[in-house]
């Protein structure tokens, strides 16, 4: 185990942990935080074999293919103020991989924090946990390296950065060596650490506005970064809170498996769905999935998506048509 640590914006960077592999990263940086070791801290790997996504799935992330990281931070936000963390996290991961891939706006943010291409495909995932009420773990995978090929095919198509059909500007180490190539694994750990950096300094500046997104100017900017709004999407709502928009019918507000337009996000980071009655939904949790329009076709899989050389990074979601 190697550490690093530098300065951010506001304090201390977090020290990057980098493990050969590991079962699953947010467990290894609750060990960390149990142990002793004082957050923020960061815990990465290239080889996960246990990880987990969103809705508890199951994930992994095979030797060289995905890059998986959690960041281990103390937040003296109360937790009912945290509804912006998981929004705001995606925002740091996203400018770190704008600047890795120099893809600019050609890489945004699906509510509430996934990483999409402009054109559909998915490039990562994030994941949120809390351990106690003081800890957050922020759990993200990447794709770092292709070809990679989904067994189901209605699966939304993966994004990565480097080999045939990747999205960055530069390969950092094109070769046979394999997983153990070193110019990408110090690339990896250069990513991990902007990653990191990236998502400590938004969730500390959210933590200086008592979680107040648009006291902080996070929400203007993540608005402009999500692909979501303004799209038709199907949800699946999974939040005990979710309740109808003021003034609307409940019983005209399904609860799973509907579709709608993504209008806008509430003062709590809530996405706002119109629904085809003219209802509207207030979402806190769930499933949200982009649709297309009937003739548009499955966006094309990249050059070189010929073989299942490695996982998604996290794969949570299958791209649907809509009339």
């Amino acid at each position: 185990m190697a550490s690093r640590e530098t300065r951010t914006q506001g304090g201390r960077a977090p020290a990057l942990h980098v493990l050969d592999h590991t079962s699953s990263t947010q467990d290894a940086a609750r060990d960390l935080l149990r142990s002793g070791e004082q957050p923020p801290l960061a815990v990465l790997t290239r080889d996960q074999r246990s990880g987990r996504g969103r809705l508890g799935r199951p994930w992994s992330t095979p030797p060289g293919g995905g890059l998986a990281l959690t960041l281990a931070r103390r937040s003296g936000t109360d937790p009912a103020a945290r509804s912006w963390y998981p929004l705001v996290a995606g925002l740091g991961a996203l400018e770190a991989l704008r600047g890795a891939t120099g893809a600019a706006d050609g890489i945004g943010l699906k509510w509430p924090n996934d990483l999409l291409t402009a054109d559909g495909r998915k490039l990562g995932g994030i994941l949120l946990e809390g351990d106690g009420s003081d800890h957050v773990l922020v759990g993200i995978g990447v794709n770092l390296a292709g070809p990679i090929e989904l067994s189901d095919p209605a699966a939304l198509p993966p994004a990565w950065l480097w080999g045939e059909g990747g999205i960055a500007s530069a390969d950092p180490g094109p070769s046979d060596l394999g997983p153990a190539d070193p110019a990408r694994d110090a690339a990896a750990r250069a990513l991990a650490a902007a990653i990191a950096e990236g998502v400590e300094r938004e969730l500390a500046l959210l933590d200086v506005h008592e979680g107040d997104a648009m006291a902080s100017g996070q929400r203007g900017r993540y608005g402009m970064a999500c692909l979501t709004l303004g799209r038709e999407v199907r949800f699946d709502d999974l939040s005990a809170t979710s309740v109808p928009a003021a003034g609307a019918d409940a019983g005209q507000a399904p609860s799973g498996g509907a579709t709608a337009r993504a209008l806008r996000l509430d003062a709590d980071g809530r996405l706002v769905l119109g629904l085809p009655a003219g209802a509207e939904r207030v979402v806190s949790a769930g499933d949200v999935r982009h649709l297309r329009t009937v003739g548009d076709g499955p966006p094309p899989a990249p050059p070189g998506a010929t073989a299942a050389t490695s996982a998604p990074a996290s794969p949570d979601d299958i791209q649907e048509t809509h009339p």
